[in-house]
């Protein structure tokens, strides 16, 4: 199930499946395009939820990164 009308942001930490909260994989990095963003997919295998995360240029900028 792919979940592109919500987007996640990302921030510091590893990214978890916003359904049951288990690890995600990044399948799609575009963080280095004007989109800023990135697609990651659940690793657990009965959820396998596809979603969008956001780069927050405020909270890296907060960071100095």
């Amino acid at each position: 199930m792919f979940d592109f009308n919500n987007q996640y942001m990302h921030n510091d930490q590893p990214m978890t499946c916003p359904l049951c909260l288990r690890s995600s994989n990044i399948i799609c990095d575009l963080s280095h395009t004007n989109a800023k963003i990135e697609i990651h997919e659940c690793y657990d295998l009965k959820c396998k939820h596809v979603f969008v995360a956001v780069h927050d240029e405020e909270f890296y900028n907060y960071l100095g990164i």
